[in-house]
């Protein structure tokens, strides 16, 4: 089986795309696929990471080209390796209907990973793992009748480390442990600000604070300055997160991926949207509630961590509330069982 993945990661869009994708990689990998990446040049694209188990192609446009071109470039690519592509994977929230008419007649079957449900798709399997209010019928009229439809956190995608983790080891009513951590990059610096706000806070002393940056993190030494003068841990490009999760009683983080990733292993987060595509997710989490928003990260600023630290600090109602939430939504993901890959396998098969 030969299976394709067109998708980018940079310093301005993180690496979350990359991220899930090469979760999905893995488990292909396991049941016999021979996995393939397509991706731009552009700085932070984790080149590095992908190649350490896939072969890498190249697209030279940007995104801001126009995905018209994209495509062309796609195309060739393909031509150029002229072999059979079992199933090609998009996971690319620039990329819509236009792209896959122009690929789609190249490849065996053609799959998109999206999130934000905002235009017309031409493929055979759709993935969208977020919970939204609506999530079952968010894709109605932008999907082909018979596209198989994959929808809501049953069909999370999780990297292997979290399989590993017992999902029941949080005992404590208390905050004694933090974690922060805002993906691989960090565009709009809030782990700075939630670094600065503990400096404020008067028993700081009593936390264990554990702080995750990625490879695309261009802000490192300011915050090794603030870890190292309220003695946070430092953990860098790291790949046992789900042991720090496991081990926290409460996060600072943004929406996406690791968002869920959080919800899956039971812990209260404080959330910071950071993208338009996290803010339909992130708000319909709030409502259940699995998580504590803070809202736009233009609007937060350190003033506002600080306070919320203090509140959660003396009022432990909302994270009692948000646990108890969160029983019923790790309940409905099976551990173990990779069913993206499955559904892909029946597809291809």
């Amino acid at each position: 089986m030969q299976i394709f993945f067109r998708v980018d990661a940079s310093n301005q869009i993180g690496s979350g795309h990359v991220q899930r994708c090469l979760t999905l990689a893995e488990q292909l990998k396991q049941k016999g696929a021979e996995i393939h990446f397509i991706i731009n040049k552009q700085k932070g694209n984790m080149e590095a990471e992908i190649r350490r188990q896939y072969s890498v192609y190249f697209i030279e446009c940007m995104i801001s080209q126009g995905q018209e071109l994209d495509a062309e470039q796609t195309v060739s690519v393909l031509r150029e390796i002229n072999r059979k592509v079992d199933l090609l994977i998009v996971d690319h929230h620039q990329l819509s209907v236009q792209w896959q008419n122009k690929v789609k007649p190249l490849v065996e079957k053609l799959m998109v990973i999206d999130d934000l449900a905002n235009r017309k798709h031409n493929c055979d399997l759709l993935l969208d793992q977020n919970y939204y209010k609506d999530y079952r019928s968010r894709y109605k009229d932008l999907v082909p009748a018979s596209c198989r439809q994959l929808l809501g956190p049953k069909y999370l995608l999780l990297r292997p480390e979290f399989n590993n983790v017992n999902r029941n080891l949080r005992k404590n009513e208390s905050i004694e442990r933090l974690l922060i951590c805002y993906g691989g990059a960090d565009p709009t610096n809030e782990t700075e600000k939630v670094l600065t706000a503990l400096k404020k806070y008067s028993m700081v002393d009593k936390f264990i604070i554990d702080v995750v940056v990625g490879s695309n993190y261009i802000n490192v030494a300011r915050i090794k300055q603030l870890c190292s003068e309220i003695n946070a841990n430092l953990h860098y490009n790291i790949n046992y997160m789900a042991t720090l999760i496991a081990k926290a009683d409460l996060a600072f983080g943004a929406g996406g991926v690791s968002m869920w990733e959080r919800c899956y292993l039971g812990l209260p987060s404080v959330v910071t949207i950071v993208a338009d595509n996290q803010s339909r997710a992130v708000n319909d989490a709030t409502d259940k509630p699995f998580v504590i928003n803070l809202g736009w990260h233009h609007n937060v600023n350190v003033q506002d961590y600080y306070e919320l630290i203090n509140r959660l600090t003396v009022n432990l109602d909302d994270l009692k509330k948000i646990r108890e939430k969160l029983v019923h939504f790790i309940n409905q993901i099976d551990q173990h069982k990779c069913v993206v890959a499955e559904e892909i396998i029946a597809l291809i098969s």
